[in-house]
């Protein structure tokens, strides 16, 4: 099983396109977001992301997948927030 962690960019499969946003917590319990009952428990997670428009969504470890690629700085071309994140921090430090 995927593990994630709170601030990790993660992206997923949302009506048929993907989904990309920000993990703000793990749920351990059973609980409640944006109207949506979920199911946790220590064994079986919950992650609870942001997405952009300030929305909370949660979703399993297995749906997940990270926006960067195991061992590797390459993201994703659909993580492109995390992406620019990065190029602007590039950019600073070369001025």
């Amino acid at each position: 099983m995927a593990t994630f962690k709170v601030g990790d960019q993660v992206k997923w499969s949302s009506h048929g396109a993907q989904a990309h946003g920000k993990i703000v917590r793990v749920a351990h319990e059973s609980g409640e977001v944006s109207g949506f009952h979920y199911q946790a428990s220590g064994q079986d997670p919950r992650y609870i992301m942001e997405v952009e428009s300030g929305k909370l969504t949660a979703h399993t470890g297995e749906a997940l997948r990270g926006c960067l690629k195991p061992n590797s700085r390459k993201a994703a071309p659909d993580c492109w927030g995390q992406v620019q994140s990065r190029l602007s921090r590039i950019v600073l430090m070369a001025v």
